[in-house]
């Protein structure tokens, strides 16, 4: 899905930062990225939900904390992420509790 820009800024002290490589993802430092993203440069942005409550009454159960969503910093997530999106393209996984707006 492809968004337009927003001209908002975004907390990063917690973000995981991604290169999309030929061979896989590459993680990078946040200050790498910056002095990619002044360049014509791909970005994602995926935010990681650190809070996901387990099912009421359903804490018990080890499965149930895998119910919804893969995490974006998951193994699976980073493989589809080298698979489909080109070589260049940074990907910024950053906290949801600092960067999601709550109405």
């Amino acid at each position: 899905m492809l968004f337009d820009p927003l001209d908002r800024k975004l907390k990063t002290r917690q973000a995981t930062v991604f290169l999309v490589e030929e061979a896989g993802l590459k993680k990078i430092t946040v200050d790498d990225a910056r002095r990619r993203v002044g360049q014509p440069t791909p970005v994602v942005v995926a935010c990681r939900d650190e809070e996901r409550p387990a099912p009421a009454g359903m804490q018990l159960y080890r499965l149930w904390t895998d119910v919804g969503s893969p995490m974006p910093d998951s193994e699976a997530v980073l493989r589809t992420f080298a698979r489909v999106l080109r070589p260049g393209t940074l990907v910024f996984i950053l906290s949801a509790r600092e960067n999601v707006p709550v109405p």
